[in-house]
Order: structure tokens, then C-alpha cells, then sequence
């Protein structure tokens, strides 16, 4: 049942860090810099905290505690403790501060992209699956705000890194190049773990894009999938991919927990170099007990961030990869969109006595599958066009390209005169209500829905609205007021309650130009009774455009305006469409047969 676009692999991110993501990135952190730098200046106080404490043991070794000269050993003790619970403080304090600017960095992020999404246009969604924009929107965003402490740690863990080696080469240069003799050893344990977690990674996220596609299908369409009985196939289909999922993950797993034992191994394995080096040499005077025990204190601290480089290092892939996908969104626009110089060049203002006006609009939703052709229609002002064609003639693609959903690839639409290309496309949308067959309510309140896009409405013209349409009727009946609560998608009415809800919206709005996609479809006779005198008012001194599939909804138009092959095959009045024996001659009789 999933469509071979929402099952398609993702393209996914090699790199571990990328300069021109983070550029992209930095244009949301940049507000909050403040943070950024504040995270920073902490960063060399806790490494200094941090890597003063061996050094510290060995002082209190070898000046104290070997040559038995207590006194001064409980200052060092009191001097470590301080610096254990700064180290702490200092930590916290960071952590903390770099949260901060994760939180309000992806606060940023989420608005832009939010914004960037609900202002494309139709074809965008027809390109891209629900449950692929859902993961961009949550669990990318997530992914990124992992990176900020992670970055922050890395460089901590570096400079740490460098302080250490430094130290250690001061304190003894021999003990200094045993302990790093496994370095090579190392560096091919990190390097191989590294490419396989990359592989994996690669692997977890087309399967996890997989899976929400499929979730997200199978659950917007569940009623189908009951209905005909498909449960236990579409379960076991989903645990396929749930299964290619863990699998994935299973890889990823066990190269992290390669690594980190072999890490752990070497960590070992110098320690015990550094014990038989130092062994016959201690006794010797060569050297002293506090400085191999500060050797094997900062040999631990040395494997300690290299052993959790596999999780750190899983993190920036998983949080480039996800910025990779955001960036690509942010960047996605429309292909057919006119660029504004396009847009404001098209302003070609005509006679405006056409409230909409077609010339010559072809357009197609995939190349090659053209929906109109060549299709030309005249609506004046304050009229009632009706349009009436076969399935698929192009009926309700004209309703779309009217409110800019889509571009025609040719030919001109006018409203109100002006070329629509050249008009903003929420102004033009202001001036336009459709109502449509498929009623979407928004969780809230009735009041709520009717008042959708007009922010201003009092309560009181909400009422009359509801009132005019006889949905106030519906609401006593059911024991309720326009501030009745609506469940998701308004699954607490029925399609003939949402209609008239629909209408009242519409009747709020109260727009020049109204468009009905038979928005009576689904109004069961006596619901209908009760809107015709609120359809009349609405429709009287308006501009009206009825896409109908049933002709009983359209014989008391100003003019009929027939589709066929996405043209205009004839339009004019019904008697004299009647008269001509055409086209809708023959759809009237078949509807008559039919009735």
C-alpha cells in the first residue's frame, strides 16, 4: 500500500562534522552568542580543575606520604577536594549554559522551519510524505540540540587531550612515550569503529525514515486498512521493517561495544607498560611512586574521552545527517513559483468587469499528464459559474491554481483583474473562501473553527453565522453552544455537521469571490434544507463558483461551463446549453436516467 516515493531511502550524511552545515547552523545560534561564549570561558577552568588533581597525588606521595613529613598533607587534601567539587560546579555550569542554547537555538529552528513548510505550495506536499516532514520537524531538530553539548565536549575533551600529554612530557618524557606506545593500536580501533558505525548509521536512518512512512500511512488510512481486512498483513509488513530497524541498530551496537572494550583493553595494557617500566626502577631512586600514580591517574583520564568517542562520534554523524535534511528543506521551494522580479512583472492589469478570468491555462500535477489544456473560462462579477465534466476533466485543479496551490506552466489567471502571479498569495487568499466536500475542523472549539483566518470575528457575528446556516439549530439538539469542543480532524461531528460548519466559517469571512467544490455532497436532505436560504445569502451579490459533480446542485446558475479533455468545451446558459444537444445535454440525460 506505501507509495515507492514515501518508501524511498533518504540520502544520508558521510561526514561527522561538515564546515558549510555548521555555517548554515551558526545563522540560529548567532543570536544567542552570549551563551556560546560563556560555555567557552568555562571550558579551560574545568580542564584546569580537572588535570591539576594527579598532580596533586603526587605531591602528597612523594613530599608527604613517602617521607612520612605529614604536616601540609591536609592543605593538599582540602586543595583536592576544592578542586573535585569546582570541576563539578564548573560542569554543571556548562552543561546548564550549553542546554540553554540548544533549547533556544532549535526554539528558532523550529519556528523557521514551521514557517518554511506551511507557506509551500501544494505540489511540495505531493513530493514529500507526511511522516518524512514529521521527522525533519521533531526528531532531526532533537538530533541537533544533542549536538551543542557534544561539541563543546569534543573541543573540552581535546584541550583536556593536549594539557595531559603536555604535563605528562614534563613530569617524564620515557614514562610519557611508554604510555603511548599503543597510540598507533589505538588510532586503528577508532578508525574501524568509526566506519562501520558510519555504515550503520547510514542503514538506522533509512530504516527509521522507512518506518515512520509507513506508520504514517497506515494510520491516516486505518479505516481502509479495517475495512478490508488487511491488519494482519500490514502488521506483518511492519514487522519487516521494524525488524530491518533493530537489525540496523543490532551493527551499530556492536561496533560501539567493540570499541569501547578495546579502548578499555589498550587503557589496560598502558597502565600495566607504565607498572613494568617503572617497577625495578622505583626501588632505584629513578622514580617515584606519586609520579607513576599520577601517570595512571592521567592515563585514565586520557582513555576516558577516547573510549566514549564511538558515542560522541555517533551523535555529530546523526546530528549532520539531520541538519543536512533540515538545510535541504529550509532550501526546497516550489521549481513553478514565480521569483518575485517574474511576479511583479506579471501584474498586467485588464478589464476588470471578470471577477476571474482563465486564458489559454495549461498545467499538469507530473510531466507528461496534462489536467488542463488550453482551458479558458470567464467568471463576472457577482455571477454563479457552474462547472460541471467528467472525473479527472480538471474540475477542482482550477479551484487550486485560482488560490495559487499551483502554477499553470502556461497561460494567465486573473482575479479581479490582476494577474494573479503578481499578487501576494495571502491577499489573493483573503479575497477567495472555498468550501470543499472534505471539511478539515482543527482541534478546539466550534467558535474556533469558524473563526479560522479571521482573528477580529466577535462572538456575536460568529453566532449570527452559525445561526444563518442552521448549524445553531444542530448545536440545541445536541446540548451545546458554538463553544462545543471539536475533537481532532472534528471526528465528534458528522460530515454533514462539519459541512454546515464550513459554511458558517465561509459566511464569516464573508470573501468576494466564493468557491463551492460541491460542498453540498455530503448534507444529508434535511441538513440541506436548512443552508439553501444561507447559501442565498451568501452567494447574493457575490461572485460564485461551483465546481459540481452533481447537476442538481447547479441548474440555477448564471452560466454553465463544461470540461472536458482540461478544456472549456462549452459554456453558456443551461437552456441553451440544453438547446445546443451537446455535451451537457447528454450529461442531463444521464443524470436523469440515472435518478
Amino acid at each position: 500500500m506505501s507509495s515507492p516515493s514515501a518508501m524511498a531511502p533518504e540520502r544520508t550524511l558521510g561526514k561527522a562534522y561538515d564546515t558549510r552545515l555548521m555555517r548554515r547552523l551558526w545563522t540560529f545560534v548567532r543570536p544567542h552568542w552570549k551563551l556560546l561564549v560563556a560555555a567557552l570561558s568555562i571550558l579551560p577552568l574545568t580542564v584546569g580543575f580537572e588535570v591539576a588533581q594527579p598532580y596533586l597525588l603526587k605531591i602528597a606521595i612523594d613530599d608527604h606520604i613517602a617521607t612520612r613529613h605529614l604536616p601540609g598533607l591536609g592543605n593538599i587534601v582540602a586543595i583536592y577536594l576544592g578542586l573535585v567539587v569546582l570541576q563539578a560546579l564548573g560542569s554543571y555550569a556548562q552543561i546548564y549554559v550549553l542546554q540553554l542554547l540548544g533549547q533556544r537555538s532549535m526554539h528558532d529552528l523550529r519556528n523557521t522551519t514551521y514557517r518554511h513548510v506551511i507557506g509551500q505550495r501544494a505540489g511540495f506536499f505531493d513530493r514529500m510524505p507526511v511522516g518524512r516532514l514529521l521527522t525533519r520537524m521533531t526528531n532531526d531538530v532533537a538530533n541537533l540540540n544533542e549536538m551543542f553539548s557534544i561539541l563543546v565536549t569534543l573541543v573540552h575533551d581535546m584541550a583536556k587531550l593536549v594539557t595531559i600529554v603536555v604535563i605528562m612530557v614534563v613530569l617524564n618524557v620515557k614514562l610519557t612515550l611508554m604510555t603511548f606506545i599503543t597510540l598507533p593500536l589505538l588510532f586503528a580501533v577508532v578508525e574501524y569503529s568509526r566506519r562501520l558505525m558510519r555504515h550503520s548509521f547510514r542503514e538506522i536512518r533509512v530504516k527509521l525514515a522507512a518506518m515512520n512512512s509507513y506508520l504514517q500511512e497506515h494510520l491516516s488510512g486505518l479505516k481502509v486498512v479495517q475495512m478490508f481486512g488487511r491488519e494482519a498483513r500490514a502488521s506483518r509488513h511492519y514487522d519487516e521493517i521494524n525488524a530491518a530497524h533493530r537489525d540496523a541498530y543490532l551493527s551499530a551496537i556492536r561496533a560501539d561495544a567493540s570499541m569501547y572494550a578495546l579502548v578499555e583493553a589498550i587503557g589496560v595494557i598502558s597502565v600495566a607498560t607504565i607498572a613494568w617500566f617503572a617497577g625495578n626502577r622505583i626501588g632505584h631512586g629513578v622514580l617515584t611512586v606519586g609520579l607513576v600514580v599520577a601517570f595512571i591517574e592521567y592515563i585514565n583520564k586520557f582513555f576516558i574521552p577516547v573510549r566514549d568517542l564511538s558515542a560522541k562520534y555517533t551523535v555529530m554523524q546523526s546530528a549532520m545527517a539531520a541538519t543536512e535534511r533540515i538545510v535541504g528543506l529550509l532550501d526546497t521551494h516550489e521549481p513553478d513559483a514565480p521569483t518575485r522580479h517574474e511576479a511583479l512583472a506579471a501584474v498586467a492589469p485588464s478589464g476588470d468587469k471578470n471577477a476571474v478570468e482563465l486564458c489559454d491555462v495549461h498545467f499538469a500535477y507530473r510531466p507528461g499528464e496534462q489536467v488542463l489544456n488550453g482551458a479558458s473560462l470567464e467568471v463576472p462579477r457577482g455571477s454563479t459559474v457552474a462547472v460541471v465534466g467528467a472525473t479527472g476533466s480538471g474540475k477542482s485543479t482550477i479551484i487550486k491554481l485560482i488560490a495559487r496551490l499551483y502554477e499553470p506552466q502556461q497561460g494567465i489567471i486573473r482575479v479581479g483583474g490582476r494577474d494573479v502571479r503578481g499578487v501576494d498569495a495571502e491577499t489573493l487568499r483573503r479575497q477567495i473562501t472555498v468550501v470543499t466536500q472534505d471539511v478539515f475542523l482543527f482541534a478546539g472549539t466550534v467558535a474556533d473553527n469558524v473563526r479560522l483566518g479571521t482573528d477580529g470575528l466577535s462572538d456575536a457575528a460568529i453566532d449570527d453565522a452559525l445561526d444563518r446556516v442552521g448549524m445553531t439549530e444542530v448545536l440545541a439538539r445536541r446540548g451545546e453552544t458554538a463553544r462545543a469542543e471539536v475533537a481532532e480532524q472534528g471526528k465528534n461531528f458528522s460530515a454533514g455537521e462539519r459541512q454546515l460548519i464550513a459554511f458558517a466559517r465561509a459566511l464569516a469571512r464573508d470573501p468576494e469571490i466564493l468557491v463551492l467544490d460541491e460542498a453540498t455532497a455530503h448534507v444529508d436532505p434535511e441538513i440541506e434544507d436548512k443552508i439553501e436560504r444561507g447559501l442565498a445569502a451568501l452567494m447574493t451579490g457575490r461572485t460564485t463558483l461551483v465546481i459540481a459533480h452533481r447537476l442538481s446542485t447547479i441548474r440555477h446558475a448564471d452560466s454553465i461551463a463544461v470540461m472536458a479533455h482540461g478544456r472549456v468545451a462549452e459554456h453558456g446558459s443551461r437552456q441553451v446549453l440544453m438547446d445546443r444537444g451537446g455535451l451537457y445535454a447528454r450529461l442531463e440525460r444521464t443524470f436523469a436516467r440515472a435518478g
